[in-house]
């Protein structure tokens, strides 16, 4: 059956049986490799793929170089490669990607993301530990818990720590790949205003009633009376 099956392909003059016929195939004893993709030829075609590199956070980098066996080059490099799985080197990391059958692509090869560790130690007055939180936003915008060490990524950070009786502490930092940096938030409490007027209880003369804030010695926290003149 086989026999005959190729005795039918030669005498319909396509010598290897991919729809193409012998006059017109440019690669009569290779098949086309049908992907949808320059299929009129009759040759299997590589794929050409742009290799570009990039973090596990999605940070790009376009000066990383690669090596595929006799290959090399930088993210942004084009080359032709068959379709199938690929182990590239790239920054001391091997990282495998598909290639697939077709038209141009681009292949992207992905890298751990650099770390640094970084802690906030939250104290108040007397060295005792506040349970607190900060956000920090820099390359990233991230919320952890104080007092313990975590993962972030290399880079200056503005911090801001809270805690709930305390007023906020706010800096900047800068943390560094493969280092430690540890920083302590010392945190006051917050003074108490029972009227609500922006002034602490501790300085407000009037720390029931709440200042009415007219231009008229404000800064004392009690409501003025007004001078009414009779006419």
């Amino acid at each position: 059956m086989g026999w005959a099956l190729l005795l039918s392909a030669a005498l319909a003059g396509d010598r290897d049986d991919d729809g193409v016929r012998n006059k017109v195939d440019a690669c009569p004893k290779e098949a086309e490799d049908l992907d949808g993709y320059q299929d009129d030829d009759g040759c299997p075609e590589p794929t050409d793929v742009q290799v570009k590199v990039k973090d596990t956070d999605g940070y790009f980098y376009p000066n990383a170089a690669w090596t595929l066996g006799d290959h090399s080059g930088v993210s942004g490099t084009q080359l032709d490669l068959p379709a199938g799985d690929h182990t590239f080197w790239v920054e001391g990391f091997p990282t495998t990607v598909e290639v697939p059958e077709g038209a141009p692509d681009i292949v992207y090869l992905v890298i751990p993301a650099p770390r640094g560790l970084f802690a906030v130690q939250a104290v108040d007055i007397f060295g005792n530990m506040v349970a607190a939180d900060f956000v920090a936003k820099g390359p990233q915008r991230t919320r952890h818990p104080c007092n313990k060490d975590v993962m972030m990524r290399p880079g200056t950070w503005m911090v801001r720590v809270t805690a709930p009786g305390f007023d906020p502490v706010v800096g900047r930092v800068y943390v560094r790949e493969d280092e430690t940096v540890r920083v302590e938030a010392l945190m006051l409490e917050t003074a108490e205003d029972r009227d609500g007027d922006g002034r602490p209880d501790d300085v407000d003369q009037c720390p029931d009633y709440e200042e009415d804030m007219d231009g008229d010695r404000d800064e004392d926290g009690c409501p003025d009376l007004q001078e009414v003149t009779e006419k």
